[in-house]
């Protein structure tokens, strides 16, 4: 997928697994709204997306923080954003895993439009 820059919205509400979904995905700088409240497996799932700069999850729970999950990525060290629902975003940052991420952890009221 090193030549993908943009995906459409997805029905993501059902899937339990998103290993290494995107993993590699270089020109990928954003991602839209995911479903991520049935997901189990999120490890590695965008290893190495070196332009992803935000993600949106979108669901009622937070999901199990994946190994590795935004390794190589502007997230992962600091440079992206993480939005997800206003009402959740405390729990986000205290999860275990996605603690250290907190500092790019955001409402979904503070994307940019």
């Amino acid at each position: 997928c090193t030549k993908l820059a943009s995906i459409p919205e997805m029905d993501t509400s059902s899937v339990t697994n998103m290993n290494g979904m995107f993993y590699g995905c270089t020109k990928l700088a954003s991602i839209p709204e995911m479903d991520t409240s049935s997901v189990t497996n999120m490890s590695t799932m965008f290893t190495g997306c070196s332009s992803l700069v935000s993600v949106t999850f979108v669901g009622n729970s937070v999901p199990t923080y994946g190994s590795s999950m935004f390794a190589g990525t502007p997230i992962g060290s600091g440079n992206g954003y993480i939005y997800v629902p206003d009402e959740m975003v405390d729990a986000y940052k205290t999860a275990s895993g996605w603690s250290s991420l907190a500092s790019v952890i955001r409402g979904i009221s503070e994307k940019p439009n």
